[in-house]
């Protein structure tokens, strides 16, 4: 008796204590922190809400065994149990939503392959990326949610209120070895347990999963935190009578503390380490060299690697099918888009195939191409553009008129959405591509600072006496700062 007051009166109050204030700082950092690296790139509002959920468990798992007296048993498992369940069904949301967003990735590098011609093929592809945009919505990670803790509820509420002699006694006079009080607490305890293995088989399928952020290692932690906390309530649950002062409660508040440090704690620690901070800071940098690095061969293929981990290569695509456009058009032959096109590819000409006079059908159809894949609705690459572009190419490009015969149509149709995707890379990736591969941003420097010294040693030289030098951008969209 005397253990079981001294947790009651020293233990509980104490470790609830530490635990409010560490929760709710870490929180206000977090929430203030989730527009910097890595927060950022990591589903900050889903994580947020999970460690929401796991803080609020962890802390009123101990709490409610201080008001253990005036506090029915009924009511402690529907008040520790819920935010129990919800972090549970949110870590089962982010580990799929990390798996589609993976799998749609790879779809639309498909659809971007040679052999995307096929019109089977590219229909079976594009609905399945449908699909994925779907599921990857919030809402329906929001419905899953609500649903489950819904069924949760209902079933416990009634079991509960068939049961009401057994679990509507004060918690401190509660009888775990009653089969009907312990059925109606492992309730939750197996619809989680459904939800761990769910979680499990992700973690399986997530094993081929790269992403540039970290968030499959992150999940992977927690996925055996919670496994080991499942492991120590099972073992310890069936003897807990036997203890003066039962542990179990603080053990799995515990558990719960360490799930809280690798969704909350961790990453707003990221925040301030130099090579994040480096992100934040290089992505202010007034020296806009971008559009230059992607048009050289390393430089576009690296940074069309980082986008694949990114799950954003939707962005790239629409970029590069733009500029071909764009070059194409100007230059007279439309160009096709191969796997690993980078712009300067093939853009020159000679003279002989340039004209005035040209048929523009072939470029109409490739615009046409290029907003079926990225622009129009249900487009299965669409991108994130402004409402206003977004109308704008709709009634373009959905008036029922010969596109061709437009104001507006030309090489620059795309000109402002081009600039719009290229400064969203800019601002999102290029930073954490600086850091992460300083060999090819070094790279591209030294490049720029040769051609530099070239330039100043062949001043007075006639042009037609110099080669030809690759890797100069020649392309409209304007830098963004």
């Amino acid at each position: 008796m005397y253990a079981k007051n001294a947790a009651g009166f020293v233990v509980y109050p104490v470790l609830s204590s530490l635990f409010a204030v560490y929760y709710g700082v870490v929180l206000v950092l977090f929430w203030r922190r989730r527009r910097l690296s890595p927060i950022r790139h990591m589903m900050p509002r889903h994580m947020f809400l999970a460690s929401v959920f796991a803080a609020a468990f962890s802390f009123l798992i101990l709490f409610t065994h201080i008001v253990n007296d005036s506090i029915s048993y009924f009511a402690f498992i529907l008040i520790t149990q819920t935010p129990f369940c919800l972090s549970c069904d949110i870590y089962v949301v982010i580990s799929a939503s990390l798996y589609l967003a993976f799998n749609r990735t790879q779809d639309q590098l498909k659809l971007a392959q040679p052999g995307a011609d096929d019109s089977s093929r590219q229909r079976s592809i594009a609905r399945w990326i449908r699909v994925s945009n779907v599921l990857l919505k919030p809402r329906i990670g929001a419905v899953f949610m609500l649903t489950s803790v819904s069924v949760q509820l209902l079933v416990q509420i009634i079991y509960g209120w068939h049961h009401w002699d057994d679990v509507s006694v004060s918690m401190a006079y509660g009888n775990t070895a009653n089969p009907f009080v312990a059925t109606f607490t492992n309730v939750a305890i197996y619809k989680s347990l459904v939800n761990t293995v769910l979680f499990v088989i992700l973690a399986f399928r997530l094993r081929i999963v790269v992403d540039a952020h970290g968030m499959k290692q992150n999940l992977k932690r927690i996925g055996k935190w919670v496994l080991f906390g499942f492991t120590v309530y099972l073992a310890m649950y069936p003897f807990g009578d036997y203890f003066a002062f039962n542990p179990t409660s603080p053990i799995i508040a515990a558990l719960a503390f360490i799930v809280f440090t690798f969704s909350a704690t961790i990453p707003v620690w990221q925040t301030t380490q130099p090579e994040h901070i480096a992100i934040e800071n290089i992505t202010q940098a007034k020296a806009n060299l971008f559009e230059k690095l992607l048009n050289t061969k390393p430089g576009y293929e690296a940074f069309r690697e980082q986008l694949t981990r990114e799950f954003a290569i939707e962005n790239l695509l629409f970029w590069t099918e733009t500029e071909a456009f764009r070059k194409s058009f100007q230059a007279g032959r439309p160009h096709v888009i191969r796997q690993g096109f980078f712009p300067d590819a093939g853009s020159a000409l000679d003279a002989a195939d340039q004209g005035n006079d040209r048929d523009v059908r072939p470029f109409a159809d490739m615009a046409t191409s290029i907003y079926s894949k990225f622009i129009a609705q249900e487009a299965p690459l669409q991108v994130n553009l402004s409402s206003d572009l977004f109308r704008y190419y709709h009634a373009f490009f959905e008036g029922g008129e010969d596109i061709a015969g437009k104001d507006g149509f030309g090489p620059l149709l795309f000109a402002r959405a081009s600039a719009c995707i290229l400064a969203l890379m800019e601002s999102n990736s290029l930073a954490y591509f600086k850091v992460h591969r300083p060999d090819i941003w070094q790279g591209f420097l030294d490049s720029l600072q040769e051609e530099s010294v070239l330039d100043r040693f062949t001043i007075g030289v006639d042009d037609n006496t110099m080669p030809y030098r690759t890797g100069a951008s020649t392309s409209h969209s304007p830098s963004t700062a």
